[in-house]
Parts: C-alpha cells; sequence; structure tokens
C-alpha cells in the first residue's frame, strides 16, 4: 500500500511545497523546479489514481449546447474559473462539479420553467481542457498534453519526444494535486523501466500532474561551463591567445 506523507510536517516537505507552487501550465516555459534530493525517492509517495468514472465538468472544458429545434439558441461556451456558463434566456448555471448528463437533465428544466414548453437538447463536450498533464525539463518537448485516455508515466515522457541525452531518468519528479488541497511528490527511477527490466515506477497519471526531468550532474557541468566561460570570458575555451 502506498503510504501518504504530509507535507507539512518536516523541513524538506516545506521545500517541496515550493516547487508545487510552481507546478503550472508550461506551454511557455519551463518551471524551475530545482534538483529532487534523491535521498528521498523511497519514503514520498503520490496518490494512486483511481478507478475510471463518469467525467465529472471542470473550469476550463468546451461545451456545446445543441437544441433539437431552436438553432438561434445553439452555445458553445467554455465553463468560467467561478464554474458557470452563461445561456440565452436563463443566464447563469452552474456546470463545473456535474456530469455533461445531469448538466443536460438541469438545462432541460431550467428552459422547461422559464421560456420552452418541451426543449430537446444535448450537452457536448468538445475540449476537455482540464483533463491535462505538465512536463517539464529534460525531454525532447516540454509542454502540455490531454490525458484522455489512461497513460503511464514513461507513455507521458515518450510522447513529449523522450527523454534528452543530459537528462537524468533515474530522479524524476512527479507532483501530484490532492484532492481536498495540496501536494503530494514522489521521486521515480525511469531506467529500468526504459530497459525493461522493472515497471513498478511507471505509475498511471492523473489530471493536473506535473512530470519534471532534472538534468544529469554531468549535463549541469556543461551548463555550468557555457554559462561562466563561454558566455563571460572574451575569448573561447581551449583557444590559445597569439604570441605577442
Amino acid at each position: 500500500m502506498m503510504k501518504i506523507i504530509d507535507m507539512g510536517m518536516t523541513k524538506q516537505a516545506l521545500g517541496i511545497a515550493s516547487l508545487a507552487a510552481l507546478a503550472v501550465p508550461l506551454a511557455a516555459c519551463e518551471p524551475n523546479l530545482g534538483v529532487p534530493p534523491s535521498d528521498l525517492a523511497a519514503v514520498n509517495f503520490v496518490q494512486p489514481t483511481t478507478s475510471p468514472q463518469a467525467y465529472i465538468l471542470q473550469p476550463g472544458d468546451n461545451v456545446e449546447i445543441k437544441f433539437a429545434y431552436v438553432a438561434d439558441l445553439n452555445q458553445a461556451q467554455i465553463i468560467r474559473p467561478d464554474g458557470k456558463i452563461a445561456l440565452p434566456l436563463v443566464h447563469d448555471v452552474e456546470a463545473a462539479g456535474m456530469t455533461p448528463t445531469a448538466l443536460q437533465d438541469t438545462l432541460l428544466q431550467r428552459y422547461q420553467e422559464t421560456a420552452l414548453k418541451s426543449p430537446e437538447l444535448v450537452v457536448i463536450v468538445r475540449e476537455y481542457n482540464s483533463r491535462k498533464i505538465y512536463i517539464g525539463g529534460e525531454v525532447g518537448q516540454p509542454g502540455t498534453q490531454p490525458l484522455l485516455t489512461p497513460t503511464t508515466i514513461l507513455q507521458a515522457i515518450l510522447q513529449a519526444n523522450g527523454f534528452k541525452t543530459t537528462a537524468r531518468s533515474n530522479e524524476v519528479l512527479l507532483i501530484r494535486q490532492r484532492a481536498g488541497g495540496g501536494y503530494d511528490w514522489q521521486v521515480l527511477n525511469m531506467e529500468k523501466a526504459l530497459a525493461g527490466e522493472d515497471f513498478v515506477a511507471n505509475i498511471p497519471l492523473a489530471p493536473r500532474d506535473v512530470i519534471y526531468v532534472p538534468r544529469s550532474d554531468i549535463a549541469n557541468i556543461d551548463l555550468f561551463v557555457d554559462q561562466y566561460m563561454r558566455q563571460i570570458l572574451p575569448i573561447a575555451p581551449g583557444v590559445s591567445l597569439p604570441p605577442p
């Protein structure tokens, strides 16, 4: 059974909490999550995903409401951050936290009470914008990915064009948002999974998971040389000056 660590209990956890605050969409840039401490890899675990259930609408999802006989009322709406959509005749309607079927039933009732005698409509989810994961660090294509089907961490990394040669694949950081608020995190060794030897670390992902692949030690040295020598010194390392 996976052990959940309360991050408010230790000083080390407070450091990780600051990393979790940086778990924002990576489409424009990669988060500066730093280097995950390898000595904590065995004691911190994210909460496991649950079995697939009926989809619950979330802010950011794009829904379309189509009427059978009143095309002028057809609407495409993005659920607002407050969880509502605005529709003709019935105005603001709570959508987040409901299944598409439940929202459909609610709209049928609202329209029947206010404007239409026998409304017929359907709710279609066009984009599941709330079901995304975020990948940063030493992968070929950092950014966001939709999470529409069951996906493991290794599948997500491969969809991001895999590890770079500078990646530290034995210490991949996974940050997961808790259902009641806050974050859990775990350091995963993906080298055995890549070799096809052990897939224990290849765990299923959940919406809004953040995966961060740090640089290897050799890559960090190369970055140091590039930043503090090649870009600062007026000459390139290894190039001798001509004699005076």
